[in-house]
């Protein structure tokens, strides 16, 4: 199951947007794998196809839910499947190998993640698979790829060891052509947006709603 924490900001987002939203609940490293996760994904995904045009589909999540969605976007691109309307990231894991030395300067500011753990955990969580390919690592995919996804926000503190990676994709995502905004906050934490009574939180999810709503 989620965290606690998870479940009122579901609520908050279904209050401020009017839409429904659909929450998979998948096992996570080290019991479970990448491929056990994108089965999953792929499986509600097509179970939501079913009920809703892929436009009127937007995926969101935050840190691994984040890549979750990013990556089940970027798989149906690459299989020439239907693609959602919209993608809605907090604080998104991008490259599961954590390559960027940059984030060392953020690290001693971030409260919840550590560089090294995270590595180890996303080589335990690609198991056979290469972590630093864009199958694994959604910062890695091509240009290509990037240039199909759907118009994309990304939400994040710059407290956040994520903030180093989200800075990087979104310029590699405008820079092929895709429409893309990035919103760090100052002083933020990860996955900060589910801290509702902060004002950080409540200017987050206002935009998520005029995004969402637009």
């Amino acid at each position: 199951p989620m965290f606690d924490v998870h479940w009122p900001l579901v609520a908050e987002m279904v209050d401020r947007t009017g839409a429904s939203v659909t929450v998979p609940l998948y096992p996570v490293a080290p019991e479970s794998s990448k491929q056990v996760q994108d089965g999953l994904a792929d499986a509600v995904y097509a179970k939501l196809l079913e009920q809703w045009d892929a436009p009127g589909i937007i995926l969101s999540g935050d840190s691994a839910g984040g890549h979750m969605a990013l990556a089940l976007t970027l798989r149906s691109i690459r299989n020439g499947g239907a693609k959602p309307g919209k993608l809605v990231l907090f604080a998104p894991w991008l490259d599961v190998t954590m390559a960027d030395e940059a984030m060392r300067e953020v690290e001693p500011h971030d409260v919840m993640l550590k560089v090294d753990a995270l590595k180890e955990l996303g080589a335990i969580w690609a198991g056979d698979e290469n972590p630093q390919s864009a199958e694994c690592s959604p910062l890695y995919a091509s240009d290509a790829e990037l240039s199909q996804l759907p118009p994309t926000q990304i939400y994040v503190g710059c407290h956040d060891l994520f903030v180093i990676d989200s800075r990087t994709f979104t310029e590699k995502l405008s820079a092929a052509g895709g429409d893309v905004k990035l919103y760090e906050y100052a002083g933020a934490p990860h996955v900060f947006m589910a801290i509702l009574p902060t004002r950080e939180s409540k200017d987050c999810l206002k935009l998520v709603s005029e995004f969402v709503r637009a």
